[in-house]
């Protein structure tokens, strides 16, 4: 009988990166954002992602935060990784200019 907590991983643009332990079954994307202490000023939502079982599920965080009831916002699962993305410095330009 295991009693260790299922825990997911939020890394990235968000004020309190780590592991947290989830509270319930039902426990969602959104929730964990929360927890961590929402996203920064330099998260960069459209690239940011989850890992499940070492496949990337691309949702649309920007959905996610904006209304919690999207379908987008998962139940998490343990070993669940959020990796919200950062805004670069840079502009890359490929070809004549």
């Amino acid at each position: 009988m295991n009693n260790l907590p299922n825990i997911v991983n939020i890394s990235g643009a968000v004020r309190y990166p780590g592991d947290y332990p989830l509270k319930s079954n039902n426990e969602k994307v959104s929730d964990i954002i929360l927890r961590a202490g929402n996203i920064l000023e330099s998260a960069y939502l459209k690239s940011s992602s989850l890992i499940r079982d070492n496949n990337q599920i691309r949702l649309s965080f920007e959905r996610i935060l904006s209304n919690p009831k999207s379908k987008d916002n998962l139940i998490l699962s343990d070993g669940d990784r959020i990796i919200i993305s950062e805004k670069t410095d840079y502009i890359q330009i490929i070809g004549e200019v």
